[in-house]
């Protein structure tokens, strides 16, 4: 899988929420601006790089974190997940394949020594964090 690209990041993260490219920076900014479309484009084309609250602002509108929006297919040495039931379980050799809805991505087992997947209902997730 070839990695993705910020801007690639960015037009997922407007597609999942079903916008439009001028709802997308009402969203992001509050107020329609002139040449909105132009701008998010841009972005999207990995022409331009939004500035660092926007960048913020994408990242929750997507319900992800700005590391994950900027690097999408890193291979994270791990990854804990905290459950709501209070639950927590740790991965190794982590990469991310979706932030949406749920949370899915490939780790290394340990103990069949094979490369898995694994997929949570982000509803049923607490919080996680990369280490």
């Amino acid at each position: 899988m070839k990695k993705s690209s910020i801007g690639e990041n960015i037009r997922k993260v407007r597609l999942d929420l079903g916008m439009t490219m001028n709802e997308f920076i009402i969203a992001i900014d509050g107020q329609d601006g002139k040449g909105s479309r132009v701008l998010v484009s841009n972005w999207e084309r990995n022409k331009h790089l939004p500035n660092k609250k926007r960048l913020k602002k994408i990242a929750e509108l997507g319900n992800t974190t700005i590391d994950e929006l900027v690097n999408s297919n890193e291979v994270h040495k791990s990854l804990t997940i905290w459950f709501h039931n209070g639950q927590n379980i740790k991965f190794k050799d982590v990469k991310i394949i979706e932030e949406s809805k749920k949370l899915i991505f490939t780790y290394f087992s340990q103990s069949d020594l094979v490369q898995r997947k694994a997929e949570f209902d982000r509803n049923c997730i607490a919080g996680y964090a990369f280490g």
